[in-house]
C-alpha cells in the first residue's frame, strides 16, 4: 500500500466528498509529539501545523522527531495502518505563532472560505480581546455550550 499526501489524494478525486481538515497545534514535548502523531493520521487530519506558544521550550523543536523526517514518516504511516487509510498528512512547522497567524493564516485558510474553530481549554468568548479574535473564528467551547 502506498501512502500520499491528501493534496495528490484530493486532486484523484477520490476525497471528493471529504471535508479538508487542517490542526494548528502548539508543539507539545517530544514524548508526547511521539504519542499525537498516530492520532492525527488517524484522525485524517490532512494538514498538521506546529507552532511554537508562550510556553514552548525552543529545544522541542530540536527533538529527534524533526532531525529526522523517517521517524515523523513512521509515526504517521502507523496511524495510517491502524485506520486502514492510505493519505499522509502534510507537517509544517512554524516557529514563529504571531507571524503565522498575521502573514500566513489568511491565505491558507482564507475566512470566508473555510470554517475556523477553536478549541481552548481555558478560554471563553468574553475573554479574549477584541483585538486579538481572528475573523471567521468560532469558539467550539462556547458553542458546545450554547447547544446543551
Amino acid at each position: 500500500n502506498e501512502t500520499r499526501t491528501a493534496e495528490e489524494e484530493r486532486t484523484t478525486g477520490n476525497l471528493a466528498d471529504t471535508p479538508p481538515v487542517s490542526l494548528l497545534l502548539a508543539l507539545p514535548r517530544p514524548l508526547q509529539l511521539g504519542r499525537i502523531l498516530p492520532m492525527v493520521s488517524q484522525l485524517g487530519v490532512d494538514q498538521l501545523i506546529l507552532t511554537n506558544a508562550r510556553k514552548v521550550p525552543k529545544d522541542y523543536f530540536g527533538s529527534h522527531v524533526f532531525r529526522k523526517p523517517e521517524v515523523l514518516r513512521g509515526l504517521l504511516v502507523e496511524g495510517l495502518a491502524q485506520c486502514g487509510d492510505v493519505v499522509l498528512p502534510n507537517v509544517t512547522v512554524t516557529k514563529r505563532l504571531k507571524v503565522f497567524l498575521e502573514d500566513e493564516l489568511d491565505d491558507m485558510f482564507p475566512p470566508g472560505a473555510v470554517a475556523r474553530v477553536i478549541a481552548h481549554p481555558r478560554r471563553k468568548m468574553g475573554d479574549a480581546d477584541e483585538s486579538n479574535n481572528i475573523e471567521g473564528e468560532v469558539d467550539v467551547i462556547d458553542s458546545v455550550r450554547r447547544m446543551a
